[in-house]
C-alpha cells in the first residue's frame, strides 16, 4: 500500500467518524429500528463520502505534495 491510499484512508476515517457519531446521537432520540436507522445513517454519510471527504482528501494531499489531484491515488 503506497503512501497516497493512507493518507486518503485517514482521510476518510476522519470524514467518517464523525459523521456516523453525529448521526448516531441525531437518530437515537426517534427510537427507529436498528436497520431504518443503519439505512438512514449509510444514506447519508456514503455520498458524504464518496462526493466531499475523497475529493477533498485528494486536494489536500495534492496541495501539500505540490502535485495534481489527478496524480493521487486513493
Amino acid at each position: 500500500m503506497n503512501a497516497d491510499k493512507l493518507r486518503v484512508m485517514l482521510g476518510v476515517w476522519l470524514g467518517v467518524y464523525p459523521a456516523v457519531l453525529v448521526l448516531t446521537y441525531a437518530l437515537d432520540p426517534l427510537d427507529l429500528a436498528t436497520w431504518l436507522s443503519v439505512l438512514i445513517s449509510t444514506s447519508v454519510t456514503v455520498p458524504l463520502i464518496t462526493f466531499l471527504v475523497v475529493p477533498l482528501c485528494r486536494e489536500a494531499i495534492a496541495h501539500m505534495d505540490r502535485r495534481p489531484k489527478e496524480d493521487i491515488e486513493g
